[in-house]
């Protein structure tokens, strides 16, 4: 073990990635971060560093196997990818302590702001809960939203 993970998505308590590849994380707390959250149709959200609002998540500690995993599961080594992995700072119990932070990145915040929604509070979860009946109509707008990000990539 050895590294901090703030997640703040589908990587969090109750969601199927969540067990699939936290499983045999070690669970710190709830935390914050200063950021901006954007819902995409397609189902997950993106984060964007900014002192304009906070992102609420979790807290691991994970191995590097874990990470590695984590990596992978956002892409980030991919050829032009959504996320980028950052050494961010997160409150957590009350204090500041350093973390992995998977965020968007800046060359995609255009088209995420387009067609993303801003996740006000800056709780995915909550969003999720109160907007999962609407995710349908979302998917379907998604394949728009597909297209759009093949075009501007």
């Amino acid at each position: 073990m050895g590294n901090r993970v703030f997640v703040y998505g589908t990587l969090r308590k109750g969601f199927p990635a969540h067990n699939i590849l936290m499983s045999k994380a070690k669970y710190m707390g709830e935390a914050k971060v200063n950021g901006e959250l954007y819902h995409l149709p397609f189902g997950y959200p993106v984060m964007y560093e900014s002192d304009q609002g906070q992102v609420f998540g979790e807290v691991y500690e994970v191995s590097d196997e874990i990470l590695s995993q984590l990596k992978g599961y956002e892409g980030v080594d991919k050829l032009n990818p959504i996320y980028k992995m950052i050494n961010g700072k997160t409150v957590l119990d009350g204090k500041t302590i350093e973390c992995y932070i998977f965020v968007g990145t800046l060359g995609k915040k255009k088209i995420v702001q387009t067609i993303g929604t801003k996740v006000e509070g800056g709780d995915w979860i909550k969003f999720y809960k109160t907007h999962k009946n609407n995710f349908v109509l979302n998917f379907i707008k998604s394949a728009a939203a597909a297209i759009l990000l093949t075009i501007w990539i």
